[in-house]
């Protein structure tokens, strides 16, 4: 069958994509305000690159490049508040705040030599473990 619509930005390999919910119906970004239908989707590819989407205008509202050194494995959302969890092959599990798309935190998960990793199998309270006791954050 052929695609409802496609998003287009990444000009390399999508390697993780995820729905986020978010809490405010509103996301202020740049000076522009976009109105949103509860959920972004949030894509990483394989240089590192992470993209958030509007998908009622079906476009792209925030690109961060270089989130990540190496391809993000994984996207994670944290269900008890507006955030989400990455995770790249560059070692590092980043915390991000869904609602301003900004980093919240970040954590040197494991060697970079190694294949192993949080995968998408581990539970968002698996991760926020890990991450919680590196900043005082009231989750």
């Amino acid at each position: 069958p052929d695609p409802i619509f496609v998003l287009r930005k990444h000009v390399k390999d999508v390697t993780s994509v995820k729905f986020i919910p978010i809490t405010k119906p509103k996301l202020k970004t740049k000076n522009l305000e976009l109105n949103l239908e509860n959920h972004l989707l949030v894509s990483g590819d394989i240089v590192g690159n992470l993209n958030i989407w509007n998908l009622e205008r079906r476009r792209c509202i925030c690109s961060i490049p270089k989130a990540h050194n190496h391809s993000i494995l994984s996207i994670i959302h944290c269900e008890e508040k507006s955030q989400f969890l990455t995770q790249g092959r560059d070692g590092i599990i980043k915390l991000w705040d869904a609602n301003t798309l900004t980093e919240i935190n970040s954590l040197f998960s494991f060697n970079s030599t190694s294949n192993s990793s949080y995968g998408s199998n581990s539970s968002s309270s698996e991760i926020l473990n890990i991450v919680k006791p590196l900043k005082s954050i009231d989750y």
